[in-house]
């Protein structure tokens, strides 16, 4: 992982990061994981879709969980996911989890949903909308997944955009705002049994490289139609700030040149003090006056730098979304200098009004932007860098109309409508494999339930005397940690519940739920295993548990193991379609098939993914949605016979149904016997299913980033994580 995680960072993983134990060995007492088995029956599934043997019967009702209402990126693809779902006939559903909303889509907003749901803070969402009804759920951060995995008898798809924790940010280690809470919260889910979908390349690899999971890719798109080149905007800025010793103007100088700033001042990933450096020495070669859209209004306490760099900067401060368009037109140059991104929604912005681009080398960024082709990249916190840059933009001007071409030309390379076509993929193909999906809960229920109870205290805002309290808790929990460690402390006595920091668990919760960051992502705050709010001693033993062998790097024993399971196993809110035996036919297939036998991985990519024919039972499934007489090439290539209509019941609850060959009883022993004279066995098939499948995009991350992301042994990565530590 070195050169993709930002700082340097080798690894996200430490001791009592949240990971469940044993889960960096390549088979856990003969199983894979069970979010192992869901990456495999996407991807298959997928696969599938591309070659054409999957076809739509009906439209999806998906539900959205909206996580805040701030103006973000993330927030602004979410609802324009919403949009081009509606457009498309597809019925959605908007959820916000809030006490004080009157209404789920974002105020600032004009798009709206088919439905449209505030679920409370001490509700479930069964409890406001019939989730039955649901075919996907959409979760747009990880506070809320364990919760919707417990309530919701629907596959639940995770769409990593991107944050603090998933890039090893500094920030996720304060115990102020609960964010080492929610940390050790993002570790868990990562081990939950839910669809998990990246943004970009870059946040692929790490899921991949950190925890072990496959994860398809629904990039961001820009409508083109929107943000086009154009003269500069008129319209009067909120505000103009002249950052001279005195805050008076400066005199004007000729030949004036603009500048585009765009980003949250609040947030030290955008790194402004960087970009207010680098603009200064170009204004002492250039004149210059700067343009920030921007949330809030920069203040010396955020920007040292500020109030002395000699900029003229006009503040737009939360400008309406309608007039965001207009804001980026006629500007000389956009600067970007994020140390981290997971897409750069600014970036492709600018590029798509025909703006020349000077960015920092920030991960997701590098999956459109090319150094010297339709942008300048530097390094991030490169101040000499990103300054050479905007002088080498200013002053040339056939370099600016050459970049600024090739970067409309790149933007048009992501249309909402292509979007649209790998969002509807990414649904079909999950609701296609729901029933084996829906099952391969009840075997990490014990996950569930932990993360489920974590997230109540982990999305918690707590008062001043609660964090010191938490404080000296966490302080007791790290030196019981050392103690066993080196010996001084029994396995018995840590296992029995002696240890200091049993009596006052991390995991007991205020009544009040609130979120510590931005909007209301506070889960259900009843406890899946008691029904009382809060969380129930047991729940806190699995918590210690949790965290105390997550420091170690061998399993816990027998005895450890049979005190870190609950006292009862309760059924979650959906009853599973499978009965546990399917489970165990799921785990030798997916072990017959050597998926994810690879070393650091659970899942290759590069391997072939098991058809449903190829799966245990499969023909007695509800869903219907997957061949079992043929590969997806041979159904793709050969001219299917005439398909019986589905009944009105089949298409309500099966939305992908694929083109079956069905046949008497009579012909398909006719088949068997002459399956020995067809052209092809079932290996020639499986090869020539790979061979006929599209080649894949080449990676736009660099070819040593490429070798640096090559599957390794997870032990081998939590022990140099440990020996790190």
């Amino acid at each position: 992982m070195a050169g993709l995680l930002p700082n340097g960072l080798s690894t996200l993983h430490y001791p009592g990061c949240g990971c469940p134990p044993g889960w960096n060995a390549d088979v856990v007492d003969g199983q894979y994981r069970p979010a192992d088995l869901v990456d495999a029956l996407l991807q298959r599934a997928f696969r599938a879709y591309q070659q054409g043997g999957l076809t739509a019967t009906r439209k999806l009702r998906v539900a959205y969980m909206l996580p805040h209402h701030n103006i973000t990126g993330g927030m602004k693809c979410l609802v324009e996911h919403i949009r081009l779902l509606r457009e498309r006939g597809h019925t959605t559903i908007a959820v916000h989890r809030s006490d004080t909303a009157t209404q789920a889509m974002p105020p600032w907003s004009q798009q709206q949903a088919d439905v449209d749901v505030v679920c409370r803070l001490h509700q479930r969402l069964a409890d406001v909308y019939p989730a039955q009804q649901i075919d996907v759920c959409v979760v747009g951060i990880f506070h809320q997944v364990a919760e919707l995995l417990m309530g919701v008898p629907a596959p639940v798809m995770y769409w990593e955009q991107g944050h603090e924790w998933v890039f090893g940010d500094d920030i996720r280690f304060q115990e102020a705002h609960n964010y080492r809470k929610q940390d050790q919260l993002f570790h868990m889910v990562m081990h939950l049994p839910c669809a998990l979908v990246a943004v970009s390349e870059a946040v692929q690899a790490i899921l991949k490289a950190e925890f072990g999971r496959a994860s398809l890719i629904i990039p961001n798109g820009i409508d083109c139609h929107r943000f086009t080149p154009g003269a500069r905007s008129n319209r009067q800025p909120s505000k103009t700030i002249h950052c001279t010793p005195r805050g008076l103007a400066p005199p004007a100088r000729a030949g004036e040149r603009s500048v585009l700033l765009v980003g949250n001042p609040a947030l030290p990933l955008k790194a402004f003090p960087v970009a207010l450096a680098a603009l200064a020495a170009v204004n002492q070669v250039i004149p210059i006056r700067v343009t920030w859209v921007c949330q809030v209004e920069p203040t010396a306490a955020q920007l040292p730098g500020l109030p002395a760099c000699g900029l003229t900067i006009d503040l737009y401060i939360s400008p309406p979304q309608n007039d965001l368009a207009a804001l980026y037109r006629g500007h000389d140059v956009l600067l970007f200098t994020s140390r981290y991104e997971a897409w750069g929604m600014p970036v492709m912005e600018g590029m798509a009004s025909g703006l020349a681009v000077v960015a920092t080398r920030c991960l997701g960024v590098a999956t459109f932007a090319h150094h010297a082709h339709n942008c300048l990249l530097a390094d991030p916190g490169d101040v000499a860098g990103l300054a050479q840059g905007v002088l080498q933009v200013l002053g040339d001007e056939t370099l600016r109309t050459r970049l600024a071409l090739a970067a409309r030309h790149t933007a048009l390379r992501f249309t909402p409508e292509d979007i649209a076509d790998r969002l509807e993929a990414v649904l079909y193909s999950l609701t296609a494999v729901s029933s084996e999906v829906l099952s391969l809960r009840q075997p990490a229920l014990s996950q569930l339930q932990l993360a489920t109870a974590w997230a109540s205290t982990a999305c918690a805002k707590v008062s001043d005397q609660q964090r010191l309290q938490q404080q000296q808790q966490h302080e007791q929990l790290s030196r019981a940690l050392s103690a066993r460690t080196s010996g001084q402390l029994s396995s018995g006595q840590l296992s029995a519940g002696h240890s200091p920091q049993h009596s006052h668990s991390p995991l007991h919760a205020p009544s009040r739920r609130r979120s510590s960051v931005d909007g209301d992502l506070s889960p259900h705050v009843l406890s899946p295993l008691s029904g009382r709010r809060g969380s129930d001693s047991v729940s806190q033993e699995l918590a210690v548990q949790q965290l105390a062998y997550a420091a170690r790097d061998d399993r816990p024993s027998a005895s450890q193991q049979l005190y870190m399971k609950p006292r009862e196993q309760p059924q979650p809110y959906h009853q599973p379609r499978h009965q546990p035996g399917r489970i165990q036919e799921l785990q030798s297939s997916y072990q017959q098939l050597h998926i994810g036998s690879g070393s650091g991985s659970t899942v290759d990519p590069q391997r072939r993914v098991p058809s449903r024919a190829e799966l245990p039972g499969a023909s007695q499934d509800r869903e219907g949605a997957l061949d079992t007489t043929h590969t997806a090439a041979t159904a793709s290539s050969q001219q299917p016979p005439q398909n019986p209509q589905p009944s009105s019941q089949e298409q309500h609850h099966n939305p992908y149904i694929l083109h079956q060959h069905t046949q008497s009883q009579q012909h398909q022993q006719q088949q068997q016997q002459q399956q020995q004279e067809q052209p092809l066995s079932v290996q020639q098939q499986a090869q020539t299913s790979q061979q006929s499948q599209p080649p894949q995009q080449d990676s736009v991350l660099p070819q040593q980033q490429q070798q640096s992301l090559e599957p390794r042994r997870r032990s081998g990565r939590l022990q140099a994580a440990a020996s790190g530590a």
